[in-house]
């Protein structure tokens, strides 16, 4: 069963249970590659190994374009974070799949200053931990502002 697509004037996509959100400013091109992709997911079931899958081992990837779409699009920056709100749903979301960037980079950043400067390792990965979810709440902040200048715009469904 196709789930209806709701365009809306933040992040990139998302799956929920039943439809599907996407930034109705993407290029066709994009949006499609983006639709495609949430399409394969199964939102009834949680986070599984075929969602992993999908998001990490995509033959199709996106990434360059999303970030290029991103760099000129600032509310769309939220979709990398793993913190989310769903302004169509009017409630808050979690991205799962962004976790595991963010264990990755905390990794490295972590040995860098352990073998650069000495400093210790649990202490680099919380320092990290800190700024990342910083940053993750300063573009939740501007997405909310964002949207709210856009008070205008209307959610549609298309099928």
């Amino acid at each position: 069963m196709t789930k209806p697509i709701v365009s809306v004037n933040y992040g990139l996509g998302s799956v929920y249970e039943n439809f599907i959100e996407i930034n109705h400013k993407l290029p066709e091109d994009l949006r499609s590659k983006i639709i495609s992709h949430e399409e394969r997911h199964d939102n009834n079931s949680g986070y599984t190994k075929e969602d992993f899958n999908n998001d990490f081992q995509s033959k199709n990837s996106y990434f360059l374009e999303s970030i290029k779409f991103s760099l000129q699009n600032i509310e769309s920056f939220i979709g990398f974070f793993p913190f989310m709100y769903s302004y169509y749903a009017k409630r808050w979301t979690y991205n799962f799949s962004a976790l595991f960037p963010f264990l990755w980079f905390g990794i490295i950043f972590s040995l860098f200053f352990f073998f650069l400067l000495q400093i210790n390792i649990i202490k680099s990965f919380i320092a990290y931990t800190t700024l990342f979810i910083f940053m993750n709440l300063i573009f939740l902040a501007i997405t909310h502002n964002l949207v709210k200048k856009d008070a205008g715009f209307i959610y549609k469904e298309r099928q």
